[in-house]
């Protein structure tokens, strides 16, 4: 069964094509859209390359309705991705998204209603759930490995300063400028949730403040944040993600009864068990950190985040149940996800703990329809716009702006690589 797929979000979207290419995903690439002009003819080369011939867009509303495409990867700002999925779910089109779901909760409620009228499927693309670590701390938690959960920590650090304007292109309304340290947490929460399906009931959110080395470059927000996670079976999650100094690195530890599943990037790991002849001197057995194989996956897909997802995700579209059970839906991708939301309403209540809602329950859903409280101005007005730092509003002057989008035209005809940024 071909599957026709549409792109929006050029650099990002470049990445799905390269794995399915890479890896053997079958998949037909006919249409990509990206607002930023310039990027689409560097793409084009690069897909042609591939053996896949679209046809370009700047306007996405065209795509979805000229181009025939079965399902979309939705890969442009984070902070646009909502409403973007539901343009497609209306129109019968089948989403994969990038991270992430949704900026508000009545955006949320707004997709979540949206994938269940439309039967078509939704699945959140949080690559970091797929790295083949992650995975394998997945299967081997799912199994019973260390028992049942006590707690679980993850970090995602990732200093993007040096190439800021690479990302922004100088946009004083670009979403990383002014969206809140805590709101993207789904590189490390993400893989707890996935492992373990539980659902977070409650959050504390910790802001870590606006670094000069950020400043300089047109940020406005914190830096980095911390969440404390409550889940629902009273364990906790502990998140530390962002901009900070030192080589990019993800980590992951999952404390069970029985012991400890740890994983760092993409393909380390480790599992500590309590030794059953323990002589009371803390002895715990380091099991082999070899990879098991993952059911019904080409070990070649499963060694490529991308592969992975976008496997399981067409898998789900044919029908394949066994790849579909790896996909992301609706529900589990704001369970990742609303906890950032909702870590900022704690960061301006001074750390007061603050309720997550559940959006598979309809009268939470009733209690936030109308939620448009955030830190973009193209969204939220009035009482509903929160700052986006809790220590008082940073004035950034025109100019750095401008030097900004320089650096980005330049880097543009010079030294631009496509792909993942």
């Amino acid at each position: 069964m071909s599957i026709r797929v549409g792109i929006l979000g050029a650099t990002r979207g470049l990445e799905f094509a390269r794995a399915a290419r890479r890896c053997g995903v079958e998949a037909e690439f006919t249409a990509v859209c990206d607002g930023y002009a310039p990027l689409l003819g560097k793409v084009k080369a690069s897909l042609l390359e591939l053996g896949f011939e679209p046809a370009y867009y700047t306007d996405y509303t065209g795509m979805l309705e000229e181009t025939g495409i079965d399902a979309v990867i939705v890969a442009n700002s984070a902070t646009d991705h909502a409403q973007m999925a539901i343009a497609a779910l209306e129109r019968g089109i089948h989403v994969l998204s990038e991270v992430l779901p949704a900026q508000t909760p009545a955006q949320a409620v707004a997709l979540v209603e949206a994938v269940e009228r439309s039967g078509r499927h939704y699945a959140y693309a949080e690559n970091y759930c797929y790295f083949r670590a992650n995975l394998e701390a997945a299967m081997r938690f799912r199994r019973g490995d260390i028992g049942d959960l006590v707690a679980g920590e993850a970090d995602f650090i990732n200093d993007c300063s040096q190439r800021w304007h690479l990302l922004t292109r100088g946009l004083r309304g670009h979403w990383r400028n002014h969206v809140p340290a805590t709101f993207y947490c789904t590189h490390s929460l993400g893989p707890l949730f996935y492992a373990t399906g539980r659902r977070p009931v409650r959050v504390t959110g910790f802001e870590i403040k606006n670094q000069e080395y950020l400043r300089i470059h047109g940020a406005r927000n914190g830096s980095a944040a911390m969440e404390i996670v409550e889940l629902d079976d009273g364990s906790y999650f502990k998140s530390l993600h962002g901009n900070l100094k030192r080589p990019w690195v993800t980590r992951l530890n999952l404390f069970g009864t029985r012991g400890s599943i740890e994983s760092r990037n993409a393909g380390e790991f480790t599992v500590y068990r309590e030794n059953e002849a323990a002589t009371g001197y803390n002895d715990f057995d380091t099991l082999p950190g070899t990879f098991s194989p993952v059911p019904g996956v080409a070990e070649a897909i499963a060694q490529n985040a991308e592969a992975f997802i976008l496997a399981a995700f067409l898998g789900a579209i044919r029908g394949d149940a066994n790849l579909a059970r790896y996909s992301i839906g609706i529900y589990q991708a704001l369970d990742m996800a609303l906890p950032g939301m909702f870590a900022h309403r704690s960061v301006l209540a001074g750390g007061a703990p603050v309720a997550i809602p559940d959006f598979r329950r309809q009268a939470d859903r009733d209690k936030y329809r109308d939620d448009n409280r955030c830190t973009d101005p193209g969204v939220a007005a009035g009482e509903e716009l929160l700052p986006s730092y809790s220590r008082g509003e940073i004035a950034i002057p025109d100019e750095v702006y401008e030097r900004e989008a320089t650096l980005a035209a330049e880097a543009m005809e010079k030294q631009f690589r496509l792909g993942m940024l």
